[in-house]
């Protein structure tokens, strides 16, 4: 758990700082002659897609200033095999409207199949155009469902694209997405190229197959016979779901949750989806409302160079609020040091223990009354010792075993870490294993037939192998003291249904194999009931604090409606490991300086291949982080760990062996002196060196989003930054300096080197 946090923590930071840390003109006109000029042209380009269109009709119209389109096409051309369309423009002309529909032998591929489908003849894809005056070379923009969907929002009831309807749609679509689908070139999600695409490509190829998806399903009220046809409907009911009031960008809710599935769905199934994400994180559209909305729009829509002094704006003053006299790191480094130096009092596993508790506890109990299990009997030592290969444990940090001794009654439980201590050489074909193990041992109280009392210690283990055996007893040496505690248990009809416990326990070991703590203190009650398909349900709730140098340096209290399920047998004291098992603490936990308050869920329990390590493969965490009592984060953090079956834990990670991390973050985060800002991030790793990262940041003045692309061989990742107002850049390197782009025109030169932005208009500015 701890290294999978770690694993957040720097994916986050790290894609925070790259967002932050990685924030001339042209134009010109022709003479004239006493001979007609002719009319200088612009390139009209790009990719048409619900997944890749071919030889379809794309035609140009022009728009007038009120939005109007013009009847007669500027140009048309056809579709290619690739989706690909081209034809030529006026130069002069800055507004129009790109236009696709059906012609006779077009397709259109249906990811969900895998196959290529007719274009229904009702099928209309649009992309809005607006160009700066001073916008020079060709015109590169996509035509999708999701262009269409700004097309749809800006559209009035008299079937006019006023301009600044269309820029407050665009604003909207790329805050929802966290992308430009108007500049992001169409990938199809089950195509070879998806795997090798940038993200924002492989989030809209993803988007994209959702919509086959929504019609395989027959969602989105689409029931059509015709495969196309169900397309082409939700293609109308999905673009026709977004509103923007106020600047707010909302979709219908039953249009959100059907494209939430369904685009879950595809990313799951490999037969769609070849990009290499599991999942899909960081999509704002996807996640739950940030706090901090959208910025309502001015009157008229600001200029390209004030929206691209805007964007530089926002980076700059959030990253001098990171940065300014080392307050947030002040405050991170704080926070670190308490969630990595100071002990979590759950580090004995109070989960896990408690149901070993409860099931030792139970079978003392069923020896008491008389009952037996058919126990394979062995005499050591004068002493009658039943070992039952039943009572093996599986814990999330240990494996255990029970042994029961008859005279004087009472139950010893083994628990070995997971983890081998500093010191181990070799593996059992020889060499030595240095380990850690936990005893508890509990014996019935005399006199009392609810009443236990217990004692709990931790040892190191060095146990020496050759040829798989161990060739000695382990050599064991006391880490810590011993402790002790007490159990008292209940009975509904004869079956054991709740055991409260309070006491002491053993510290929590670290990496290097010593305490963190000196002790735990206990007070867990537990209730534990039939669940169904022969689950046990653990209900749980208490006070936990651990202490060092007679100090108390953390302390956690678990809401009573936590609970744990185990796959236990009917009639055996064992928890058997399950994809069934799940946790859920309701937690508010002071460590240090910082309080940590909320729901941790914890599912979906696999093994390696190697058989060696066992762990939930979904985790997640929806509360509040604060230090010194000032609020620093609130929001949710949802880690899943794909692919956990095929990972061999035991050998080093490679290319062929590793772990599909996929993380997601978002909530508010506090910055010294600043707004609260709105962060989504999410980041998915697609090989041992390979990554995707997505973001967006709301500082209630911008919407800015990011995403990084890093691949296996490649020296530096592709970084792409924009404003939802359109502004942006990209760069695989600092050492040159970029332009930065708006409708078309080049508006800044970013020397990420220097930290210097050169506008249009001569003024600089740094981004210090």
């Amino acid at each position: 758990m701890e290294k999978i946090s770690g694993t957040v923590v720097r994916t986050g930071v790290a894609a925070l700082a790259l967002v932050l840390a990685g924030c001339g003109g042209g134009g010109g006109g022709d003479g004239g002659s006493a001979a007609p000029a002719p009319v200088a042209q612009r390139d009209v380009q790009g990719i048409a897609a619900k997944g890749l269109i071919k030889g379809a009709r794309v035609n140009v119209h022009a728009l007038d200033a009120q939005g109007v389109r013009a009847g007669a096409a500027l140009a048309t051309t056809l579709t290619g095999a690739d989706g690909s369309y081209k034809l030529q423009v006026p130069a002069s002309m800055r507004n129009f409207v790109i236009e696709l529909s059906a012609a006779p032998g077009a397709f259109m591929a249906d990811e969900v199949t895998g196959t290529d489908i007719a274009l229904p003849d009702n099928m209309r894809l649009r992309s809005v155009v607006t160009l700066a005056e001073n916008a020079t070379g060709a015109y590169t923009g996509s035509v999708s469902p999701l262009t269409e969907m700004i097309a749809r929002t800006a559209e009035t009831a008299d079937g006019r694209l006023p301009q600044q309807a269309v820029a407050q749609a665009k604003t909207g679509v790329r805050t929802l997405l966290g992308f430009d689908p108007e500049t992001v070139k169409p990938v199809n999600s089950n195509s070879a190229a998806a795997a090798s695409a940038s993200e924002d490509e492989k989030n809209q190829s993803l988007a994209l197959a959702a919509i086959s998806k929504m019609a395989s399903t027959a969602t989105a009220d689409c029931g059509q016979s015709n495969a196309g046809e169900r397309i082409a409907c939700v293609v109308g009911k999905f673009t026709a779901s977004l509103t923007v009031k106020d600047g707010q960008p909302t979709l219908d809710p039953d249009r959100l949750a059907q494209f939430r599935d369904a685009i879950q769905a595809v990313a799951q199934d490999k037969t769609i989806n070849r990009t290499g994400k599991d999942k899909v994180v960081g999509m704002p559209v996807l996640m739950p409302p940030p706090t901090t909305p959208v910025p309502p729009p001015a009157g008229t829509a600001p200029t390209p160079l004030a929206a691209t002094k805007a964007l530089f704006g926002s980076l700059r003053t959030n990253l001098r609020s990171l940065s300014e006299g080392d307050a947030f790191r002040s405050t991170v480094d704080a926070l670190k040091a308490d969630l990595d130096g100071t002990v979590a009092p759950l580090g004995n596993d109070v989960t896990g223990l408690a149901s070993l508790l409860t099931s030792a506890t139970e079978l003392l109990d069923n020896i008491r009354a008389g009952r037996t299990y058919g126990s394979q009997v062995d005499v050591l030592n004068d002493q009658v010792q039943t070992y039952r290969p039943s009572t093996l444990f599986y814990l999330k940090n240990g494996i255990g075993r029970c042994n029961i001794v008859y005279s004087p009654l009472s139950i010893a439980c083994t628990v070995t870490q997971k983890s081998y201590l500093p010191g181990t050489t070799g593996n059992v074909l020889g060499g030595t294993a240095v380990y850690a193990t936990r005893t508890l041992t509990l014996r019935p109280k005399e006199g009392s037939a609810t009443d236990y009392s217990y004692t709990a210690f931790l040892e190191k283990n060095v146990l020496k192998h050759e040829d798989y055996k161990a060739i000695a007893e382990p050599v064991k040496e006391a880490i810590g003291s011993a402790f002790a505690g007490d159990i008292t248990v209940a009975r509904t009809a004869g079956t054991l249904a709740q055991v409260a416990i309070k006491g002491r326990m053993p510290g929590r070991l670290n990496a290097s194999g010593a305490l963190d703590s000196d002790y735990e203190d206990w007070v867990l009650d537990v209730t534990r009931t039939a669940d169904a398909d022969g689950l046990l349900l653990y209900k749980l709730g208490g006070a936990f604090s651990a202490s060092r140098a007679g100090q108390q340096v953390s302390k956690v209290e678990i809401d009573n409606t936590s609970f744990l399920r185990l796959a236990q047998p009917d009639g055996s004291s064992k928890a058997a490991p399950s994809d069934a098992n799940a946790l859920q603490l309701t937690l508010r936990g002071m460590l240090g300086t910082t309080t940590v308050a909320g729901t941790l869920r914890m599912s979906e329990e696999k093994q390696d291949k190697s058989k060696t390590s066992r762990m939930p493969t979904s985790l997640s965490f929806e509360g509040s982080l604060e230090h010194k009592d000032a609020a620093v984060f609130s929001g949710y953090v949802d880690i899943t760990r794909g692919g956990y079956e095929q990972f061999d834990a035991s050998a080093a990670e490679s290319d062929t062996n590793f772990v599909a991390d996929t993380v997601g973050i978002g909530g508010a985060l506090s910055l010294p002196n600043r707004p609260t800002l709105s962060l989504t991030l999410g980041a998915t790793r697609s090989g041992l060196n390979a990554a995707d990262i997505s973001a967006q940041y709301r500082d209630g003045t911008s919407v800015i989003n990011a995403s990084v692309t890093a691949r296996a061989g490649e020296r530096h990742p592709l970084v792409k930054v924009a404003s939802a107002e359109g502004v942006s850049f990209s760069f695989t390197s600092t050492s040159v300096p970029v332009p930065v782009t708006k409708d078309g025109a080049v508006v800044a030169q970013l020397d990420l080197g220097k930290g210097v932005i050169t506008y249009s208009d001569g003024s600089t500015e740094s981004l210090q």
